[in-house]
């Protein structure tokens, strides 16, 4: 789950910083055009501090967010 979540995190980091090739493509795809999109303070805050992904305490803050990693765990 850890692991999972740190990986969520870097890709998360890599599409916010611009990645286009990598943003359409894949689970990173899906997080940056499906949550991130429509998150855009949360995927400020994960591009800062990827490590945040990995926080229960932030993910308790961010429901939505928890939902969705719950529904596209791999």
């Amino acid at each position: 789950m850890k692991k999972t979540l740190t990986m969520m995190a870097a890709a998360a980091f890599a599409a916010a910083l611009g990645s286009a090739a990598m943003a359409q493509t894949g689970p990173v795809g899906r997080f940056d055009n499906g949550y991130l999109d429509q998150h855009p303070k949360v995927a400020r805050q994960l591009a800062a501090n990827p490590r945040l992904i990995d926080s229960p305490e932030y993910i308790e803050q961010h429901p939505g967010l928890a939902d969705y990693l719950k529904e596209h765990r791999r």
